[in-house]
């Protein structure tokens, strides 16, 4: 049962927002995250250029199809993270490589027929705090004990990821850094990106890591 993106338990919304857009190709990216990412799309590089001049802020999201060029509005997931460019830099051959921290996810309500780059009104979806009950706290703890299994056999993960996992106290924060870190398809990841319901994000990322975990051992 999907919970409505309206359920104000789970999540409030902030004033919606004019923000340049940069539309991700095969990639998902979760709040609380940092991110490097190589960008050559010349309406991509302006959006930068454009968060760069205002307030460093940037939408990104997740094209449905990798293939499409010029995206529009249904090319696009509705849900994406708002993140602050941190650091931009031209390499020689025209591409942009950049820095991000991802903050919060936002969902995109309108994206604007503008030919020189991609902007949009965004509208920022904050976790509602403090969803504290015994079942949360005790799924919590499950979740972080099969990641932790997950790591042990598989050797892909830093101990940097694994020392900052062990460390978060926030189920959110953990599942959004959890989450970052498994070798899902970006269609699975997007899936994850748009739950709002705690409970049924924490069951899911169970379920992943155990199916995950049962690859591993075959």
């Amino acid at each position: 049962k999907m919970v409505n993106i309206y359920d104000k338990n789970q999540v409030e919304f902030v004033i919606d927002e004019q923000l340049p857009i940069l539309p991700l190709r095969g990639m998902v990216v979760f709040p609380k995250s940092l991110v490097n990412l190589d960008v050559g799309r010349t309406k991509s590089i302006e959006s930068l250029n454009r968060g760069m001049n205002t307030n460093k802020k940037i939408f990104m999201v997740t094209q449905r199809d990798t293939m499409v060029e010029d995206p529009l509005l249904e090319d696009l997931y509705e849900i994406g993270v708002i993140g602050e460019i941190k650091q931009i830099m031209k390499l020689p051959t025209g591409i942009v490589r950049i820095l991000v921290e991802a903050k919060s996810r936002g969902r995109l309500k309108k994206l604007y027929p503008v030919d020189s780059h991609f902007e949009g009104t965004i509208q920022e979806i904050k976790n509602v705090e403090n969803i504290d009950t015994l079942e949360i706290k005790a799924l919590t703890r499950l979740m972080l004990h099969d990641f932790n299994d997950y790591v042990n056999i598989n050797l892909n993960f830093s101990n940097e990821v694994i020392n900052k996992v062990k460390n978060i106290e926030d189920a959110n924060v953990a599942i959004d850094l959890i989450s970052t870190n498994l070798l899902l398809k970006y269609t699975e990841k997007q899936k994850i990106l748009e739950m709002n319901d705690l409970k049924e994000k924490l069951e899911n990322i169970i379920n992943i890591l155990s199916v995950e975990k049962n690859l591993i051992a075959l």
